[in-house]
């Protein structure tokens, strides 16, 4: 099985708009293939480069991994702190307002204050 190509129709196909960009694009992934290469060549390419450029990376890495961790220890303790500060106000206003409504009772006060050495019993000849 041959193929017969006359030269008008070889010009045809060569004339045409996407075979030309078919071609262009084959030589410049050609000659983008060769010219990274060529610039490759140039460069020290050796374990011992590669190394250096991994551990440069990699304690790179590790100072931006510390230093976000201590920002992180840092916002936990201030969040902590203001959440113990409002807990802490939320608290004593619910003291303070049980208190308010509570009735003040000598016979359940006074011996739980003694028994506890809060209230001495001859002070209470002066309430």
């Amino acid at each position: 099985m041959s193929i017969n190509i006359d030269a008008e129709d070889l010009l045809k196909i060569i004339k045409d708009g996407t075979v030309q960009k078919i071609f262009i694009g084959l030589l410049i992934a050609v000659c983008a293939f060769f010219g990274g290469r060529a610039t490759m060549i140039d460069k020290d390419c050796s374990e011992k480069e590669i190394c250096k450029d991994i551990t440069r990376d990699r304690d790179s890495l590790s100072r931006q991994i510390i230093e976000e961790r201590a920002a992180c220890q840092e916002e936990k303790s201030e969040a902590l702190e203001k959440l113990a500060e409002r807990l802490e106000k939320e608290c004593n206003l619910r003291i303070s307002e049980a208190i308010d409504h509570c009735e003040f009772s000598d016979e359940i006060h006074c011996p739980i204050c003694i028994s506890v050495g809060a209230c001495r019993p001859w002070l209470k000849i002066f309430y």
